[in-house]
């Protein structure tokens, strides 16, 4: 790891106090926020704030509304907002640690953004923010209690496969199997799905428990729910959902009862890991939510999206080359798939 970009995390660390934590509502975020977390405590210094976050656009609410200082994005592509980054480097010093693509070659004093790309060889899809966390933090205190953790990250964003080794020790050393992590990320990919809300009393809950205590906890029956609506719409999207054979593309449109997207192409991708999969979700509001996967490395998802989205006022989109999500207008569902449709009939992926 290039001693630059550790001399940079270090010393933002050693410079305050306390922090202000924004991470993804994810597997991956979530466990990134306990690692760097628990990196904070033990270096007797506090996590003022935290908060979980859907998507890049969200962030300049909170720094709009509140004075925030000292503050550490992870596993969030804040830099696909260059005008917003701006702004932000003269309002607080920020730590960023992410994993998705590298939108802004943005140098600043006050913003540090590191991401596989600067460190590393590793495709940045396969190293996920919790175990970029658990990496750096590592350099500065001693984690090795907590490498479950990151596991659980690992194999909520399906790096498993990359990390399978330290995955399968962390799960010896907590005394417990890769099912149960397993079962953990399910835990967390259902409180996003069902009751998002709830992010707080999650993170609260890994910050003192060990993994079975967790996979006991109340937040079990989320998952159940989270699984009977999955199993739901599973069924309606091998009905159901348009497939375009020629462009190896299945598109489907939802209206479910919660906010199953994510869990939901999920689980469709490692069934058919060589066709691109979008799933449009509609809860009824003036946005509807998108996301896409593809496995097999063959279209690059986040390339598809943001060509997608060209010229739609108000749409956004980015992630990695297997996965990718976004947002558009509800009027402008059409324009979308017919932009994604031409993309892949273009062959310039």
């Amino acid at each position: 790891m290039p001693d630059k970009q550790i001399k940079r995390f270090k010393n933002f660390l050693d410079s305050f106090s306390s922090f202000n934590l924004f991470y993804h509502g994810d597997a991956d975020g979530l466990c990134s926020a306990v690692i760097f977390s628990k990196a904070v405590e033990k270096l007797c210094k506090t996590v003022r704030f935290a908060a979980a976050v859907e998507s890049p656009d969200a962030l300049p609410e909170f720094f709009q509304k509140k004075r925030l200082e000292n503050a550490v994005i992870l596993d969030i592509a804040a830099d696909s907002a260059k005008t917003f980054l701006e702004w932000l480097s003269t309002k607080a010093n920020v730590l960023i640690i992410d994993h998705h693509k590298a939108y802004n070659d943005f140098k600043s004093e006050k913003v540090i953004i590191i991401k596989p790309q600067t460190i590393s060889a590793i495709e940045p899809s396969s190293y996920p923010a919790s175990k970029l966390c658990f990496d750096l933090c590592s350099t500065l205190v001693n984690l090795e209690g907590f490498s479950w953790v990151a596991s659980v990250g690992i194999i909520g964003d399906f790096a498993y496969k990359k990390w399978a080794s330290f995955v399968e020790t962390s799960a010896k050393s907590a005394s417990v199997s890769v099912n149960d992590l397993e079962q953990i990320a399910d835990i967390i990919t259902s409180v996003q799905v069902v009751s998002p809300n709830r992010f707080p009393e999650l993170l609260e809950l890994f910050m003192f428990a060990n993994p079975k205590a967790i996979i006991k906890s109340d937040f079990d029956s989320l998952r159940q729910k989270a699984l009977e609506e999955l199993a739901l719409w599973k069924k309606e999207f091998y009905k159901n959902a348009e497939f375009h054979e020629k462009e190896g593309l299945y598109f489907f449109t939802i209206k479910p009862k919660y906010r199953i997207k994510s869990m939901l192409i999920d689980s469709l991708t490692k069934e058919i890991p060589d066709k691109t999969i979008i799933i449009a979700e509609d809860l009824g509001g003036y946005e509807i939510r998108f996301s896409a996967r593809r496995q097999d490395f063959k279209v690059p998802m986040n390339s598809l999206l943001e060509n997608a989205i060209v010229g739609i006022k108000g749409a956004t989109a980015g992630g990695h080359i297997p996965a990718a999500a976004g947002k558009i207008p509800r009027e402008k569902l059409l324009e979308f798939k017919e932009k994604v449709i031409s993309f892949l009939r273009s062959g310039k992926h």
